[in-house]
C-alpha cells in the first residue's frame, strides 16, 4: 500500500482515539488535534479531502461549551456522523488501493 494512504489510515485511527477518549466539551487541546490530523490527511482524492473537512468542522461543534447541543440529535448524533465519516474515508483508501492494483479499472 502507498506510504500516503497509510499515512491516512493512521490519521483515522488517530482521530478515533481522540474522540473516543473525549467528552462533547470545550476543550481546545482536542481541537487543535483533530485540526491538525485532518490538514495531514489532504491528499489529492476530493473525497477524502471533503470528508475530512466536515470531521473538522464537527469537531468545531463537538469540542464546544453548548454547539453540540443544538445539533440535531445533540452530541450522540454529532459523534456518531464523525464516525460515519471516518468510516467513508477508510473504505476511500480501500477503492484507491483497489483501483492502484488493478489497471483495469478506470480512475
Amino acid at each position: 500500500m502507498d506510504a500516503s494512504l497509510v499515512k491516512i489510515l493512521e490519521s483515522v485511527d488517530e482521530l478515533k482515539v481522540v474522540f473516543h477518549g473525549s467528552v462533547a466539551c470545550e476543550n481546545t487541546y482536542a481541537l487543535n488535534r483533530v485540526r491538525f490530523i485532518c490538514n495531514q490527511m489532504r491528499c489529492e482524492d476530493t473525497v477524502i479531502n471533503e470528508k475530512s473537512r466536515r470531521i473538522a468542522e464537527h469537531a468545531v461543534m463537538y469540542f464546544s461549551v453548548r454547539k453540540h447541543d443544538k445539533y440535531l440529535g445533540g452530541a450522540g448524533s454529532l459523534y456518531a456522523e464523525i464516525n460515519s465519516l471516518l468510516g467513508v474515508i477508510r473504505r476511500r483508501v480501500g477503492i484507491i488501493e483497489h483501483m492502484k492494483n488493478n489497471p483495469r479499472v478506470r480512475h
